[in-house]
């Protein structure tokens, strides 16, 4: 008895996941038909904010007519947000490809979901600034591989295992003053917004210090939003080291390419 008992028990947990599986992708499709339907009035939006940027990065040297970061297309998928701003597609299984989608191109959800930044303010053109760091990893591999990055961001790019922020905890551990100012602190709320505090010293974001691809992308993205004045992070020392460094390499690349 007790094997068909489990048998029914397992009977219904299927019965109960299919419906719910079934509800996801009804939630999911409804989504996309709705992206898809309000996509024309966000594309003027997206276009904007897809030129500003690429006139950016005219700017600093790293795209011109049919040179480097120029093969770079964006597309809006046809996918709602799952969470995500934005995303390339690094590697496209065939899968993927047999869906449409390309590597090297930086994806937009179907519903372009707003305010989905990872620092106060951000917007679309963050976004894609964001996702051109990842694109220009993907160009140019070898350049990534220089003794400049692993200097500037403690690990190497392809390093997913490393968790930045978990190694930023242990180094500032070792540090007098920093372990002194943390057992001031009573209470566990404010010792979490002392943390948060001093991470944001060395971090562009919380999402920054999650991998180190995504600390060099976000250092990149504020690097092209306030590239004629990053004196103004001097206040945080960790954050200014990072964008002098990303300064050095855009301009070591530039002079590379010749433009």
């Amino acid at each position: 008895m007790a094997s068909i008992g489990s048998a029914l028990a397992g009977i219904g947990g299927v019965l109960t996941f299919v419906p719910r599986v079934i509800l996801q992708a009804t939630v999911l499709a409804t989504r996309s038909a709705v992206a898809r339907w309000r996509l024309d009035s966000k594309m003027d939006r997206v276009n904007r904010s897809f030129q500003k940027v690429r006139n950016e990065l005219c700017e600093v040297g790293l795209l011109d007519d049919g040179v480097y970061l120029d093969c770079i297309d964006l597309e809006v998928a046809l996918l709602p947000s799952l969470g995500e701003a934005g995303y390339v597609m690094l590697e496209a299984p065939k899968r993927l490809r047999m869906l449409g989608f390309r590597e090297g191109v930086i994806y937009l959800p179907g519903d372009i979901p707003d305010l989905r930044t990872h620092i106060p303010g951000g917007n679309l053109a963050d976004t894609i600034r964001h996702e051109y760091g990842h694109c220009w990893q993907w160009l140019d591999p070898e350049f990534f591989e220089g003794a400049w990055y692993e200097k500037a961001f403690s690990f190497a790019y392809t390093d997913t295992d490393t968790v930045p922020a978990e190694a930023w905890v242990l180094r500032k551990r070792r540090g007098r003053d920093f372990l002194k100012r943390y057992k001031r602190l009573r209470t566990e709320s404010g010792r979490d917004k002392f943390l948060e505090k001093e991470l944001l010293k060395d971090f562009v974001s919380q999402y920054a210090s999650t991998q180190s691809r995504e600390d060099f992308a976000e250092t990149f993205m504020l690097y092209l939003r306030h590239r004629r004045n990053l004196g103004k992070f001097r206040a945080r020392p960790g954050v200014y080291r990072k964008l002098l460094a990303v300064e050095r390499a855009v301009k070591s690349a530039r002079r590379r390419l010749g433009l």
